[in-house]
């Protein structure tokens, strides 16, 4: 049996949303070493690996779909011998990454870029958001702007950190520290963000496409009034 030392790990960008897979060489996570990974568009930290005690390897995905750090283990066995895998988001069912031989993991990532989120919100989804169904629409939206890099900042930063709420989701550029609130709360709110096709922050036609109601359910900081 050939041994695969060289698999990939897929990820999409908790920033951007770009999507791609990241080739390693197993030797490469000997004795206490981490490998981190970044998104080759924006430069975002989308993951950390290392190796566990034992036959594993340990792995942190920040979700794009929920912000949060997910702790995955990978099996050394199952990259050895090239056999692939996905994984899941828990409170939202999507795809968040996978592992396995670099072309299998090619493939599957390109199936990410087609994904939208799960069917429906999951029981984890609904227990945690004021509104899960107009939760669910709006994180499809932004989802889908960024699958299009249609999401940034119009100082040029093309990655955006997300900070998910219970009923609003902010998004902030860390370099000229504007920001925007979308809001989640009711079903005009999802009727809003649906209007967001292009979101820039620090560009008015990203409120204004909202129409009259923007004003009132979009939140800019300072630089934008």
């Amino acid at each position: 049996m050939l041994l695969d030392l060289k698999p990939a790990f897929g990820f999409q960008c908790p920033a951007c949303g770009y999507v791609e897979a990241h080739r390693v060489n197993l030797f490469d996570f000997s004795g206490a070493a981490v490998i981190s990974f970044k998104c080759s568009v924006c430069s975002t930290l989308v993951a950390a690996a290392g190796r566990k005690r034992g036959k594993g390897i340990w792995l942190r995905v920040i979700c794009f779909f929920c912000e949060e750090t997910h702790c995955l283990t990978v099996s050394l066995k199952d990259l050895f011998q090239g056999r692939s895998r996905r994984y899941l988001c828990p409170g939202t069912g999507c795809h968040i990454g996978a592992a396995g031989s670099a072309e299998e993991v090619k493939e599957l990532v390109a199936d990410f870029e087609e994904e939208e989120l799960a069917p429906g919100p999951t029981e984890d989804f609904k227990a945690f958001f004021f509104n899960p169904d107009v939760m669910y629409q709006v994180l499809n939206r932004l989802h889908e702007t960024a699958k299009k890099q249609d999401l940034g900042c119009s100082c040029g930063n093309p990655g955006l950190a997300v900070d998910v709420y219970p009923d609003r989701i902010k998004l902030h550029c860390s370099l000229c520290n504007r920001s925007l609130v979308v809001w989640a709360r009711t079903e005009e709110d999802a009727t809003v963000a649906r209007t967001l096709k292009v979101i820039r922050l620090g560009d008015k036609e990203t409120v204004n496409r909202a129409g009259s109601r923007s004003c009132s359910r979009l939140e800019v900081d300072k630089k934008e009034r």
